[in-house]
Formats: structure tokens, sequence, C-alpha cells
């Protein structure tokens, strides 16, 4: 048997087993079939300042939850661009979204040939730590371009 027990008033409650009001406390208990337990529980009662904290916490916890989730969404994928005051835009591509190291390598304008996409993840190591994770806005050097 699961036992839950709360001091105040019992106005609206749904409780799913008989309820007893023990004046002394000041709390009711609520008796409800335990779920996949065949052994029978000891009773248990809370305070009302018990429960209050109990509440409290878990508001806590939601809170940080909250925010948590929220971080989670704002956040986009990290694009590291990198500061090169040599920048050439003939020797550079923009990642778009859809964009593999191989479609990049296939596009005519960079080698026209996927199999060269390796050229690319080698020249871009430094901001490139997986050559499957690749994201939209990142500045890809497209070394030997011309002469492949």
């Amino acid at each position: 048997m699961i036992v839950c027990a709360f001091a105040g008033t019992m106005a609206g409650c749904q409780a799913p087993g008989p309820q007893h009001w023990y004046p002394d406390t000041g709390t009711y208990l609520i008796e409800a079939p335990a779920q996949g337990s065949r052994q029978a529980e000891e009773p248990r009662t809370a305070t009302q300042p018990e429960i209050d904290a109990r509440i409290e916490e878990k508001r806590r916890e939601l809170a940080l939850l909250e925010e948590r989730i929220a971080s989670l969404q704002s956040r986009e994928h990290p694009v590291e661009q990198r500061a090169c005051p040599y920048f050439d835009p003939e020797q550079a591509y923009q990642v778009r979204k859809g964009d593999s190291l191989w479609k990049i390598a296939a596009n005519k304008a960079v080698y026209g040939n996927p199999y060269l996409w390796q050229k690319l993840w080698t020249a871009n190591r430094d901001i490139i730590r997986k050559p499957n994770k690749i994201y939209p806005g990142q500045l890809l050097i497209v070394p030997d371009k011309n002469n492949q």
C-alpha cells in the first residue's frame, strides 16, 4: 500500500483510496494500492512543513530544468570563424544547410570531385573536429582550388 499524508484541506482532492483525518497531528492519511508491489508498506505520514519543503524543492528543480531546456533550445551550433588578414574569397567556401564535405568537394565551383573531401578536412582541421560535423555559416578554406 502506498500512503500519502498531508495537512490542510482535502477539498477537491481526487485521492485513489480511503482517506483518514488525524486531528491530533493535523494530517490526512490517504491509502492507495501499491502498483506492482505485493507487500504492504508501513504508512508514512508527513507534516505540513515537510510537505511544503518538498513542494518548494520540486519547484526549484522544475525551474532549473526549464532554464536548462530554454538554454538548449536557444543555443545554436557553435560556428567558429577564423580571423585571417590574408583572406581570399576565391579560396573560401561558406557552409550552407545540408552541406557535407563530400557535397562541397563535389561542387563544380570547388573541386568537382567528391573524393577530394579529405583535402577540405585536412585544410580545415582547426575548425572541423569531425568530418561529419560541419555547420551552416562556417567558413572553410579550399586549398588548391584551381589546380586540384
